[in-house]
């Protein structure tokens, strides 16, 4: 049985959901400390001029190390009106704005407290609609013991994981204190290299939120998603293909 452990973020790219679908269970990790101005809090679609920046305001005054968990939104700024906005602007033409036009509006127009909830909220929708159906759990519901890799490994164990599907940007703090093998459990990367689809305003941009995918391939968006997925990189093959890489800047 093959894991995942990643932590909520705002309106996810396509790799996050890829990674969803290429496991049995997805562990959400809401029990770690919130960094400011992350992917937790925002994200990216695209409008005429690019790249456009949606940011969701968080309490901060007393709060600076705080679980995501616990991570209270702040009302006070009219952000959901504003982010509805942009999307209805942007994708006002996309092929099927009005398939998900209702759903938008429900997400934006709840008033939201944390913003786990939200993103947690954003993350089982959209996984559905794209056809990604791991079983999900929050690491807050699981029992995290010893340092950064231990935690994973414990989490590891108590939902019956074998094989754990590391994403490659943690490869260099797994690799100091690689406890895996040692449980019996076997560690690979991700590897992803997304697939161009139909989209908006000019030439194609990744990385964008899986919202701009969703929006303009609709239930195309699935096949679209999984097409980046590559066979899983081992630890070796993984520190070979990052010395190459170093080596040649």
């Amino acid at each position: 049985m093959k894991c995942a452990i990643m932590q909520p973020t705002y309106l996810p790219w396509a790799g996050y959901f890829a990674l969803m679908g290429s496991v049995d269970t997805f562990i959400v990790l809401d029990d770690v400390e919130f960094s400011r101005q992350s992917w937790q809090q925002r994200n990216c679609i695209k409008s005429q001029d690019g790249a456009q920046w949606l940011t969701v305001p968080v309490k901060v005054a007393g709060n600076s190390h705080q679980l995501i968990r616990d991570v209270e939104i702040d009302a006070r700024q009219p952000w959901r009106r504003k982010h509805l906005n942009a999307l209805m602007l942007n994708y006002a033409k996309a092929a099927f704005i009005r398939k998900y036009k209702q759903w938008l509006q429900d997400v934006y127009q709840t008033p939201w407290r944390l913003l786990c909830e939200l993103n947690v909220r954003l993350v089982q929708d959209v996984a559905s609609f794209l056809n990604v159906h791991p079983v999900v759990v929050r690491s807050s519901e699981l029992e995290g013991t010893g340092g950064r890799v231990g935690r994973l490994v414990s989490y590891c164990r108590q939902v019956g994981a074998n094989e754990y599907l590391s994403p490659p940007g943690s490869a260099e703090y797994i690799n100091a204190d690689n406890q895996f093998e040692s449980a019996g459990i076997r560690l690979e990367y991700f590897r992803y290299e997304p697939a161009p689809y139909t989209q908006m305003h000019g030439s194609f941009v990744s990385h964008l939120s899986a919202l701009d995918l969703l929006l303009n391939e609709g239930p195309a968006s699935g096949s679209v998603l999984m097409a980046g997925v590559r066979k899983p990189y081992t630890q070796e093959e993984l520190e070979s293909v990052q010395a190459a890489g170093s080596g040649a800047q």
